[in-house]
């Protein structure tokens, strides 16, 4: 039996998107004014299909919002307007559009919280 659990928690921790150099400081709104002025680069995606069920739906939702990040990074975007997400039974998904914009005083992060980065949170 413990070797079942542990082969299980292995799976599922082997399953884990890993966030690349400098995903951390890609901005995340649905605030439009947020990317005025800034410059689009382009759609940004972020998909897991390998989890998902009952148990797996929250690692896929991190896991796309780590991949959505990675992919802003490798279009050299600093931040994205995210257009729609979705969690179900088989994976996620989050979309939006890339930017590239000029430094803000204040960021919002991917799920509405404003955050001052001067204090290093």
């Amino acid at each position: 039996m413990k070797e079942l659990l542990s082969l299980i928690i292995l799976f599922i921790v082997g399953c884990a998107a890993i966030p690349i150099s400098g995903s951390d400081k890609i901005r995340v709104t649905r605030n439009n004014s947020v990317v005025e002025g800034c410059s689009y680069i382009g759609m940004v995606k972020g998909v897991d299909r390998y989890n998902g069920g009952t148990l797996g739906q929250g690692i896929a939702e991190d896991n796309a919002r780590i991949l959505l990040r990675n992919n802003a990074v490798s279009m050299g975007a600093d931040t994205i307007l995210l257009s729609s997400t979705s969690t179900t039974m088989g994976g996620a998904l989050a979309e939006g559009e890339a930017y590239r914009c000029i430094k803000k005083s204040y960021v919002e992060d991917s799920w509405g919280d404003w955050r001052n980065p001067a204090k290093g949170y």
